[in-house]
């Protein structure tokens, strides 16, 4: 055999023989970095559509699963239309400054027919959400938590802990779930002592949300089905003379 021939025969031998030179990947994001990601996108959304599955829990009880399609327009407007088997058919539009500022509300179920307008606070409208209607939309959420971990970092004796506890796919989604600790009561400006986002980590959209009280119960869970943003909606998808409504 040629001496030509021999080196490259050997230098191939070496080649197979040594172990893969390390890649080098983008490092991973850390916790805070894909929750700024998140509200950065989010301050970009200008309307949105969303199917919601939420379970919360009301007077210490939780109640069962409700679907809902759920439309949101800048500066506050919402409409929700209950789909699910509970409350099916409620409908509610909500325009920040129209109607004396109250939720327009169309019963569901056995009060089919029934349209009442109420205060998005009073009693009534918060008897089965925790949260009314004009704070409700995932801008108001991530705008919350931009505020709460702004505050806490402020108050460093507030413990604020952030941390990635890894993935969940939601409807077909990978979402990176970051979990937030803060403390709870009156003295304290923070909603939840725990509460954990989904975010897509194709999109950085948020997709997943729950949180726990101070005894470890759960208080509620939203899981964001077919989340489109910017889709260009109109006046019309908030007002119920909406033909495709059933306010009349």
């Amino acid at each position: 055999m040629k001496r030509s021939n021999l080196v490259v025969l050997l230098s191939i031998l070496l080649l197979t023989l040594m172990p893969p030179l390390p890649s080098h990947p983008e490092e991973a994001l850390k916790p805070m970095e894909i929750l700024n990601k998140c509200i950065n996108v989010m301050k970009n959304v200008n309307d949105y559509t969303v199917v919601v599955y939420q379970r919360q829990r009301i007077g210490g009880k939780l109640l069962p699963e409700e679907v809902m399609l759920y439309k949101f327009k800048r500066p506050n407007s919402v409409y929700l239309l209950t789909t699910g088997d509970v409350n099916h058919g409620q409908e509610g539009i909500y325009r920040e400054g129209w109607n004396d500022d109250k939720l327009m509300a169309h019963m569901g179920g056995m009060l089919d027919g029934i349209v009442i307008n109420t205060k998005p606070g009073s009693g009534l409208a918060k008897k089965s959400n925790r949260h009314p209607i004009n704070k409700s939309s995932l801008i108001y959420m991530m705008n919350t938590v931009e505020k709460s971990i702004s505050y806490a970092k402020a108050h460093p004796e507030d413990n604020l802990i952030i941390e990635d506890i890894g993935t969940k796919v939601i409807f077909g989604k990978t979402a990176r779930l970051i979990r937030i600790k803060l403390p709870h009561g009156e003295e304290y400006p923070y909603y939840a002592p725990v509460s954990i986002f989904g975010i897509d980590e194709s999109s950085f959209l948020p997709i997943y949300y729950k949180s726990y009280g101070p005894d470890g119960k759960m208080w509620e869970e939203y899981k964001y089905r077919n989340l489109k943003t910017n889709v260009g909606l109109t006046d019309l998808d908030f007002d119920p003379k909406n033909p495709k409504y059933n306010f009349q």
